[in-house]
């Protein structure tokens, strides 16, 4: 098999996933060298919400990070949730502990139309990876739309009640980890451990790619 993975890299060699530069077989995260001293890691930094008790993440979300998380979700890039999976679990090894794992849902309009969730593809890998317990539990009732340039104040209005639980069974006295690509004001990541909380979790945790520093 490593034959095999050797033959292909040789014939369709990887690229950096921030400068689209060649890089070589060893740099298991496609990414290269230059890139990866240019990006900003949070450093181990924990948030709260009122309703999650824990928000990890591995980057700080700045510009480098924003664009090749937008070509992610919005430009058909969804193989790239292996890199950020992979990313996730190598730098919060030590904090990824539960009994469940949930992902974020979209709406089913929003996902009918990009053709995936990305933090679905996210939540499951590090399922894989991590053998944690994926469960399908989140459904989105309320198509939102794209909440980027809301403020704190309107994401929190606009997307509350937007979340449901559809199994409290899988969810009672667990501790539940909720995987998403990113964290700026904290709303969606509240919503959902509310809804988590309301059904008897545990306890709510939560790991994205990028976080905003708070």
């Amino acid at each position: 098999m490593s034959m095999l993975k050797n033959f292909l890299k040789m014939f369709y060699p990887s690229r950096c996933i921030f400068c689209d530069k060649l890089i070589g077989f060893d740099e298991e995260f496609m990414v290269c060298d230059i890139c990866y001293k240019k990006l900003t890691f949070l450093d181990h930094q924990v948030d709260r919400t009122e309703y999650c008790d824990e928000v990890r993440g591995v980057f700080v979300y700045d510009d480098m990070i924003k664009h090749v998380i937008q070509k992610f979700k919005y430009y058909h890039k969804a193989y790239l949730y292996k890199v950020f999976a992979k990313l996730m679990v190598c730098s919060l090894r030590d904090y990824i502990s539960g009994d469940v794992i949930v992902s974020v849902p979209l709406h089913k309009g929003r996902e009918a139309q990009r053709g995936y969730n990305q933090s679905g593809l996210l939540a499951k890998e590090i399922s894989r990876i991590t053998n944690i317990r994926y469960q399908d539990v989140l459904t989105r009732q309320k198509n939102t739309g794209a909440l980027a340039l809301c403020d704190k104040e309107q994401r929190s209005l606009y997307i509350k009640g937007a979340f449901k639980a559809r199994d409290s069974k899988s969810i009672a006295q667990n501790k539940v980890i909720i995987i998403d690509d990113v964290f700026t004001t904290g709303a969606t990541i509240n919503e959902c451990s509310k809804v988590l909380k309301e059904n008897k979790a545990a306890r709510v945790e939560a790991f994205v790619i990028a976080k905003t520093i708070l």
